[in-house]
């Protein structure tokens, strides 16, 4: 199996670390990767839906079989850990990587821009 993760290109790392774009360059690339974000995003939240969906309905399985004992609510806990472990990883390969490399570009080759460039949040426009 192979996990795909979302990260930015080595040359477009490597050339904003060495200040090769003009400021205006800039604000594009990062008007590029927002709006990747909002579409990531979109997906991250249909998807996170769709597990808790299937988890309810699992869940709701289980508590027919079982009933409302130690054996159910231990299974709740288990089922509810695994879904949001798999969900951190989820966002971290689909999101979290490119802003963290493309914050960590910006300080170290525009410091002075840092608050400006810098992905804060992802409903920027």
């Amino acid at each position: 199996m192979k996990l795909y993760i979302f990260k930015l290109e080595p040359q477009l790392r490597r050339n904003i670390r060495d200040c090769r774009y003009t400021l205006e360059e800039l604000q594009k690339i990062k008007g590029n990767l927002v709006r990747q974000f909002g579409q990531r995003q979109k997906g991250f939240r249909r998807g996170a839906l769709l597990a808790a969906g299937i988890m309810v309905l699992l869940l709701g399985m289980t508590y027919t079989a079982l009933g409302s004992s130690n054996v159910f609510w231990f299974t709740c806990a288990v089922t509810a850990a695994i879904v949001l472990l798999a969900l951190l990883a989820s966002w971290i390969a689909c999101i979290g990587v490119v802003k963290h490399q493309f914050n960590c570009a910006v300080r170290k080759g525009y410091p002075e821009y840092q608050e400006m460039l810098c992905l804060h949040s992802f409903r920027e426009k």
